[in-house]
């Protein structure tokens, strides 16, 4: 071999080495963490009817960034969770750092991702005019959206006309335009939308330039050249700085999934984060479906029961979860689509203030709601009560529903539905379901509260018991009393009675001294464990009582405390029907009224003069469920004492009475 073959040999493998390295530093370097700003996109993918209760939905996130290019970026649900979740991120200018993967295939074959590691929101406004303010989410006045018909270049099929897509925005029971002012009370409309399609704008299909394959691999679809082709053919027709919204309307399937979000574009001279759906030819059949995916374009996630299997599809009382069962059945265009939840109502701003409430710790109010479907609240009556947890930026929400009307008459049933909502959740509002384990579905009786039904979260002081059923809603009582210590800090307990009653009355006994006897043992309604007393608010003159027949010697800072729950008729200012607390030093030869003894939760009310206990504090009117009353017994130090419940009651007309339990003197050390 002579010398210029060397030569070449050891040039050409100090080029390959050479060009290596290169690649390895770029490799190295595309692997550095990168600091991007932009506004977050999201687009929600919706999985097929004959999958939607299979498979969990799809989230896709683009950052738009300042420089006008658009990033495709994977958002782990911690990094969300970090930032307050998609509703805080959603069109908001941010500042996010990335990463790229260590792998280099991502899920379903599709393009490599950077990572997203944080997100910081930023407060000014970008180039686009977007600004992190919560208002994005107030939507009010005319939402003017087009329908774009296109067909795939080698699918010839049409199978709806123009008239069918046009109408879909219409003012009829069934429409999208009737639809939207009824479930946003009137906040929106959709005046001016229309489809467009063919040569003429009214005519037909427009036509993709590719064929079905360009667009469409499997369960997937590329969204992004969905978009430019068909909002490309559609554009000489369209002037988009008139439009808030696109719905692409295409003639089969695009994979498995309807999606509806938002996409930045510049169109026609318009910069911004349009609200846009994506409708396969299952998607548009329905308008359960394209109100699903045009609330995803309105900003709103998906809700959700609480089985916690990542089934975003689980809750019939909103459009935003499960927008195929429970749904009525239109004439023209298939399952129409429910109202959403009043936490989603009050993201969009459809709910005034006069119509919400909050009840915060310490509190307890009796309110009556009507249906949230329904825009009829006057003074005093709300579609939606707010109940925030002790700690965090957590809470519950209180609505009533009711099957009746052109889309909620096929609801599970009317009741009250309760919601807790974790902003940081990909699926903010979860519906309380009363069974262990929930439901698949949400529309069993557990999800449903009514009749004399509580529902109750201990760790977060919270009660909410449904009175009765109104004409256009319910009466509720929501409770959160503050329960002072038992015993202070660093002492417990020392009891000299504990009564619990879950083996019955004990030494306890009952009598009348005038009328029916009301009292006696139960397990309908205990505070705890199996069995309580109770006593009957009878619909005729009668006194009677429970005692304890326990003479117990009293000592200093000794108290008596019991949980109880009552029922008594009343009037407009005073108790037909009470009880009293009495006590007895001499072995029950005199009785003397305890009132001037509590120090939490005593005699709430006045009887009237017809009661045989006369004219007297008394419990009398509804405690909203059960109650804890103490009473401080330091007056009775050094004597023998003797405790009663007593209950009088006029000459007609009764209520459900008096529930006790857990009845307990006690001295703390």
């Amino acid at each position: 071999m002579n010398k210029n073959n060397l030569l070449n040999i050891f040039q050409r493998s100090f080029l390959k080495t050479l060009i290596l390295l290169l690649a390895i530093g770029a490799f190295s370097a595309s692997l550095q963490a990168e600091t991007l700003t932009g506004t977050v996109n999201v687009v929600w993918g919706d999985a097929k009817p004959e999958l939607h209760d299979k498979i969990e939905g799809k989230i896709n996130f683009t950052l738009f960034q300042d420089n006008g290019l658009l990033t495709p970026v994977q958002i782990d649900q911690s990094v969300l969770s970090k930032a307050g979740g998609i509703t805080k991120i959603l069109n908001k200018r941010v500042s996010v750092e990335t990463i790229l993967p260590t792998t280099q295939k991502q899920p379903d074959n599709q393009p490599i991702k950077p990572n997203v590691t944080n997100i910081t929101l930023l407060n000014d406004v970008s180039a686009f005019g977007n600004s992190n303010a919560d208002t994005v989410y107030a939507l009010a006045g005319s939402q003017k959206y087009v329908s774009i018909m296109c067909k795939f270049s080698d699918v010839s099929a049409e199978p709806q006309n123009w008239n069918f897509f046009n109408n879909m925005y219409g003012n009829s029971v069934g429409q999208l335009g009737h639809f939207w002012k009824e479930v946003s009370s009137d906040n929106v409309n959709l005046a001016g939308s229309r489809a467009y399609g063919g040569s003429s704008g009214n005519n037909g299909w427009y036509t993709l330039p590719h064929p079905k394959s360009t667009y469409v691999s499997g369960a997937n679809a590329d969204l992004d050249q969905l978009f430019t082709d068909c909002v490309g053919v559609a554009n000489a027709a369209i002037d988009f700085s008139t439009v808030k919204g696109i719905n692409m309307m295409f003639n089969s399937d695009i994979g498995d999934y309807a999606w509806g979000g938002t996409h930045s574009a510049t169109l026609d001279g318009v910069t911004k984060e349009w609200p846009t759906t994506w409708e396969p030819d299952w998607g548009w059949s329905n308008v359960s479906v394209m109100a699903h995916e045009m609330g995803h374009s309105f900003g709103l996630p998906h809700s959700n029961n609480s089985d916690g299997d990542n089934n975003p599809y689980d809750s019939p009382w909103s459009v935003m979860s499960d927008a195929w069962d429970n749904a009525v059945q239109d004439n023209v265009y298939g399952k129409r689509g429910k109202h959403v939840n009043t936490y989603e109502k009050e993201k969009l701003n459809w709910l005034t203030n006069g119509e919400k409430v909050t009840v915060q710790n310490g509190e307890t109010q009796t309110l009556d709601i009507d249906f949230s479907s329904k825009s009829l609240a006057g003074a005093g009556a709300y579609r939606m009560v707010k109940i925030p947890f002790l700690s965090g930026n957590n809470y519950y929400t209180v609505e009533a529903r009711e099957t009746s009307g052109d889309y909620e008459s096929a609801l599970p049933g009317t009741a009250v539905i309760i919601h807790s909502v974790d902003e940081t959740r990909q699926e903010p509002s979860w519906v309380i379901d009363k069974d262990t384990p929930p439901a698949d579905l949400a529309d069993t009786e557990g999800v449903m509260w009514r009749g004399s039904e509580t529902f109750k979260d201990t760790a977060n002081n919270v009660e909410v018991k449904v009175n009765y059923l109104r004409t256009n809603g319910f009466n509720i009582t929501v409770k959160r009393e503050i329960q002072q210590p038992i015993c202070p800090a660093g002492t417990t307990q020392n009891f000299l009675l504990n009564a619990n009653f879950d083996s019955g009355l004990g030494s306890w006994t009952h009598a009348s001294t005038q009328g029916t006897d009301a009292w006696s043992h139960s397990t309908n309604n205990p505070a705890t464990g199996a069995g309580h007393i109770h006593g009957d608010d009878a619909a005729s003159t009668s006194d009677s009582y429970i005692r304890s027949n326990l003479s117990l010697a009293i000592p200093n800072d000794a108290f008596l405390i019991f949980n109880h729950a009552y029922d008594f008729e009343t009037g407009t200012s005073n108790g037909y029907d009470g009880g009293v607390v009495e006590y007895t030093t001499d072995n029950g030869a005199t009785w003397q009224n305890a009132g001037s003894l509590f120090t939490q939760n005593g005699y709430n009310s006045s009887l009237y003069n017809e009661n045989p206990l006369g004219d007297i504090a008394a419990f009398s009117s509804n405690s909203g469920g059960y109650i804890s009353s103490r009473l401080d017994l330091s007056t009775l130090a050094g004597m023998n004492a003797d405790f009663r419940f007593r209950i009088g009651t006029d000459t007609s007309t009764g209520a459900t009475g008096w529930d006790i339990d857990d009845v307990q003197v006690y001295t703390c050390g």
